[in-house]
C-alpha cells in the first residue's frame, strides 16, 4: 500500500520499507493559500456581520487594506495569508486550531502572534493594552511587520473619523511602535511618518495641545462555575483531544484532531491562556474557549479536567446562560428606568408593539399581578427604546442600530434554544460571548486564572 501526503512544502510518499519526499510547486501553492485565506476569512466575518466602527463598511475592506499594504512592502505569501486571518480567532467563533487545521503550522502561527493576549479580566483598556504590547514585543520579526500594516490602515480610519479617541490611539500606537524591532523595515518608517502626521494634524484642533515631546523619536526607551461543565481528562481513542506528552504525570501538551505537525515535535504546547482553576467562573471558561478548542482545568499544580463548547449543552451551563440573559435584560430596564421618567418611553416605541404590551399587562392585572407596563416588554422592544439614544448605543457596544436590531434577534435565536432545550452551535457562541462579557462588566466581576 502506496499511501501520499502533502505536508507544508512538501509531498510524502509512504510505503512498506520506504519513504521519500518530494517537493511540490510552492509557488502556485502558495497563491492558492492567500486565496484560500482570503476566502475563509471574508466567510467568518461575514457571517457575524462584522463592520468597521466608523464606515460601516464589511470588515473585510480592513482586511484587504492590511494584505495590500503587505503586499506593496514586498512581504512573503505565509504573511500576507495572517493579514487576511489576523482577526478571525478575536471577532469569530474560529479558534486557533481551526486555523492550523485549515493553513498549517505556520500560517497558524502567525494568527497566534498577532491575537491579543489580554482578556476583558485583565483591567482596563490602559492595562490590557500593556499586556498585549509585552506580547507583541515577543513575536517573531514576521508577526511585528503584519501588526505594522494592521497600525498603519486603523491609524488612517480611527484619526480621519474620531479626533477624540484617535489621540488615544496615537499614544498606544507611539508604544507598539517603541517594541517593534526593525526599526528599518519600509512599514516601520511608513508607520512612523504616519503618527507623526496624524499627531501633529490632531494637536491643532487640540485646545491643550500634546505639551513638551510631542516631536521626539519613537526609538527604545530605558464561584467554582468552571466545575459545573468539565470534564475528566480520560482521553479516549475516539476523542478530538489526547494527551501528548507526560512529565512525572504532569499535561504538557496536546494533540489536535486533524493538524499535521512535523514528527519531531507532532503536539501543540498549552498555553497559559487555556488553563483555568476549579474555581473559576463561567464567564472565564467562555472567554477561553473563544479562542481555543479545548480549556483545560488545572488542579493542585497538573491538569485534571477539559471543557469544550459542546460542554455548554449541560443542563447547568445551560442554567447559567439563561441566568446571564435575565440580569443582561434586567439592566437594560433598570437603565430605561434611570432615564425616562414614568412611562415617558413609550414614546419610543411604535404603536403595535405597545397596544401588544398594554394587552399582555392587563392579563397579568386580570390575574391578580402586580406589574409595571415596562415589565411586560419583550428584550426587543427594551432595546428598540435604547436605540433612540446614541450614548447607550455606544454603552452597549454597538456602532449602528442595524448591529443592535441584529444582535438583538441572534439573541432571542439563543433564548429560544435554551428555553426549548436545543443544543447549542458555533451559530449562538458570538452572542455567548457578548452576554458572557457584559455580565463581567456590569457585576464588576474579575475572573481568575489557573493557579
Amino acid at each position: 500500500m502506496i499511501m501520499a501526503i502533502r505536508y507544508q512544502d512538501s509531498t510524502i510518499v509512504k510505503g512498506r520499507g520506504f519513504r521519500l519526499v518530494f517537493p511540490f510547486e510552492k509557488g502556485r501553492d502558495m497563491e492558492e493559500l492567500i486565496q484560500k485565506a482570503k476566502s475563509y476569512a471574508i466567510g467568518a466575518h461575514r457571517r457575524i456581520d462584522q463592520r468597521r466602527k466608523y464606515s460601516f463598511q464589511p470588515y473585510e475592506h480592513h482586511l484587504k487594506s492590511v494584505a495590500d499594504i503587505l503586499s506593496q512592502a514586498g512581504a512573503d505569501e505565509e504573511m500576507i495569508a495572517a493579514a487576511w486571518l489576523h482577526d478571525v480567532v478575536e471577532d469569530t467563533p474560529a479558534t486557533f486550531e481551526d486555523v492550523e487545521r485549515e493553513f498549517g503550522q505556520s500560517v497558524a502561527e502567525l494568527v497566534r502572534e498577532l491575537t491579543d493576549v489580554s482578556r476583558l479580566q485583565d483591567g482596563n483598556r490602559s492595562m490590557r493594552k500593556s499586556i498585549d504590547r509585552e506580547h507583541t514585543s515577543n513575536v517573531s520579526d514576521r508577526a511585528q511587520q503584519v501588526k505594522l500594516a494592521d497600525l498603519i490602515d486603523n491609524c488612517h480610519d480611527i484619526c480621519s473619523h474620531d479626533a477624540r479617541f484617535g489621540k488615544v490611539y496615537l499614544e498606544e500606537m507611539r508604544e507598539l511602535l517603541r517594541v517593534i524591532r526593525d526599526k528599518d523595515s519600509t512599514l516601520y518608517r511608513r508607520a512612523e511618518k504616519l503618527y507623526f502626521k496624524w499627531d501633529q494634524r490632531l494637536s491643532k484642533k487640540s485646545e491643550e495641545g500634546r505639551g513638551e515631546g510631542a516631536r521626539e523619536g519613537i526609538g527604545e526607551e530605558g464561584t467554582g462555575e468552571g466545575q459545573s461543565v468539565r470534564k475528566p481528562r480520560l482521553f479516549p481513542a475516539e476523542t478530538r483531544q489526547s494527551m501528548l506528552r507526560t512529565l512525572e504525570f504532569i499535561m504538557t501538551g496536546y494533540c489536535a484532531r486533524n493538524i499535521a505537525r512535523p514528527a519531531k515535535e507532532p503536539g501543540v504546547s498549552l498555553s497559559e491562556n487555556q488553563i483555568v482553576s476549579p474555581e473559576a467562573p463561567l464567564s472565564l471558561v467562555v472567554n477561553e474557549l473563544t479562542y481555543f478548542d479545548t480549556c483545560y482545568v488545572r488542579t493542585d499544580g497538573r491538569i485534571t479536567h477539559q471543557i469544550r463548547r459542546s460542554d455548554f449543552n449541560s443542563p447547568i451551563a445551560k442554567m447559567w446562560l439563561f441566568g446571564i440573559i435575565i440580569v443582561y435584560e434586567r439592566s437594560i430596564t433598570e437603565l430605561i428606568r434611570m432615564h425616562w421618567a414614568g412611562d415617558s418611553w413609550t414614546s419610543h416605541m411604535s404603536k403595535g408593539r405597545l397596544e401588544k404590551a398594554l394587552e399582555f399587562q392587563q392579563e397579568r392585572l386580570r390575574r391578580g399581578e402586580v406589574t409595571e407596563l415596562l415589565d411586560c416588554l419583550q428584550l426587543s422592544d427594551k432595546f428598540d427604546v435604547i436605540m433612540s439614544n446614541d450614548e447607550h448605543l455606544e454603552r452597549y457596544g454597538f456602532s449602528t442600530k442595524a448591529a443592535m436590531k441584529r444582535v438583538v434577534k441572534e439573541l432571542g435565536a439563543l433564548r429560544n434554544a435554551l428555553a426549548h432545550a436545543q443544543d447549542l452551535t458555533d451559530d449562538h457562541w458570538p452572542q455567548i460571548v457578548r452576554i458572557s462579557e457584559r455580565i463581567v462588566e456590569i457585576t464588576g466581576m474579575i475572573p481568575k486564572r489557573g493557579e
